[in-house]
């Protein structure tokens, strides 16, 4: 029980450090390498961001995602990539590629509005 409640615990403390990190702008470029990565480079940051992974354990979503990043990239549309993450970090400090953090969803932006 000692071990339960400790995991409990350092969970809930994990989640409690967490902040909402909203990243907007546009895609510069999109691609999916052969493992199936899907990788951004938004204005809000100077290298590429792993979102998902099309192999992973959403392959809907990820499709998706892949298929919303190409849509905005060929339309010069804005997104909004959001995230939680560690108290700190900006959109520009974003660990890169394999090591970004998995959004939480990804927002295409209706030009018209």
């Amino acid at each position: 029980m000692k071990y339960f409640m400790f995991f409990l615990l350092l969970s809930v403390s994990s989640v409690a450090n967490a902040t909402n990190l909203y990243c907007a702008g546009k895609i510069k470029n999109v691609y999916i390498d052969q493992e199936g990565s899907v990788n951004i480079k938004g204005e809000w940051h100077n290298s590429w961001t792993r979102i998902c992974n099309t192999k992973g354990e959403d392959t809907v979503t990820c499709s998706l995602w892949a298929s919303y990043a190409a849509t905005a990239v060929k339309n010069n549309l804005n997104v909004t990539v959001h995230y939680q993450v560690e108290d700190g970090s900006t959109c520009a400090s974003l660990p890169t590629y394999y090591k970004a953090p998995k959004p939480h969803y990804f927002m295409i932006h209706n030009p018209g509005l």
